[in-house]
């Protein structure tokens, strides 16, 4: 694929032609981008761009126990 390319939101990473390797670094950027820890099994679990932003949008709307117990003090 070339950075051009539509991305085929329902195509799993391996198939698309990603690596281990890269599913590591785009994980590392995410984690940066978003300020949020995702586990390494994550994009594994979920395989395709849509079950991985479903699961991200998930997370990044649930208060983690770190926010909740800063909402508490």
């Amino acid at each position: 694929m070339d950075s051009g390319d539509e991305l085929p939101l329902d195509q799993g990473f391996f198939d698309l032609g990603l690596t281990s390797l890269r599913l590591s670094e785009i994980r590392a950027r995410l984690e940066a981008e978003l300020d949020l820890d995702i586990d390494a099994t994550v994009l594994f679990s979920r395989p395709t761009v849509d079950q991985l932003v479903s699961h991200l949008a998930d997370r990044l709307s649930t208060p983690s126990a770190d926010q909740k117990a800063s909402h508490v003090r």
